[in-house]
């Protein structure tokens, strides 16, 4: 799916849980044009309203007109589809004990063969080697990609601290900071528009740039088990409060 489109779904999907505990039914969960153009920034207002087209055509956007107005809202399809194209955030691993190691086949598409390891969670350890700690339906996962790349299992990593390890592996520090300033942030601007009704231009690309940035953090987050985490991990206070900022914009 196209960039543009996932931002789309992204958007509705933390604008529509602001409202009633989740309820994508909701009636106020309905915005319109605008709210994409505001918040979607670098690109044409046309390849917007193109995008949505194509999502509601698809059937994971709803729309309805309202004195000549368009309004959207996601539909339970198109949640389902949001959650599945940042499943790492929204499916968080069961711990399991274990790792596997990849080793990518000579010559077998060893580009894309990186890509999907990354994809589902594999870290590169040296050139063609990558390591990924076991994981809930994680096999699934490796089962489609044996073709390009050789598979181990292996039951612990001795004289290692995994956790530490893990945090080394995927650069866990920079991400746990990366995601407080986000916090800090929105907080920042949530003090200064918290009564307002309406927002100036220059509070709109502030929201637009915490936006931007939400939309990466939680599309390059790590599907990681719970106990391989950080203790302070922070991204479900990031989301929780990108969730209520962007009500703020109509």
């Amino acid at each position: 799916m196209k960039l543009l489109k996932q931002k789309i779904l992204f958007l509705l999907y933390f604008r529509q849980t602001t409202s009633s505990q989740h309820n994508l039914k909701n009636e106020d969960t309905y915005i319109s044009y605008n709210f994409l153009y505001k918040l979607i920034l670098g690109v044409t207002d046309a390849a917007v309203r193109k995008a949505i087209g194509e999502l509601c055509e698809k059937g994971d956007v709803d729309k309805i007109t309202r004195n000549n107005q368009s309004y959207f809202r996601l539909t339970l399809l198109g949640a389902k589809q949001t959650k599945k194209l940042f499943t790492n955030f929204f499916y968080q691993a069961k711990p399991k004990k274990g790792w596997y190691l990849a080793v990518i086949k000579s010559g077998k598409k060893s580009r894309q063969t990186r890509i999907d390891l990354e994809n589902i969670g594999f870290a590169s350890i040296c050139r063609g080697v990558y390591i990924c700690p076991a994981g809930e339906k994680l096999e699934a996962k490796i089962s489609q990609l044996t073709a390009n790349a050789y598979f181990f299992g292996c039951p612990k990593l001795s004289h290692i601290d995994e956790k530490s390890f893990v945090g080394k592996l995927y650069k866990l520090d920079k991400f746990v900071a990366d995601t407080q300033a986000v916090i800090r942030q929105i907080n920042q601007l949530l003090t200064k528009i918290e009564d307002k009704i309406s927002l100036k231009d220059k509070e709109i690309k502030q929201v637009s740039s915490v936006s931007d940035k939400m939309f990466i953090l939680i599309r390059n987050t790590i599907g990681l088990p719970k106990n391989l985490l950080p203790n302070d991990w922070p991204l479900p206070e990031a989301a929780g409060l990108f969730s209520k900022i962007i009500k703020k914009v109509d």
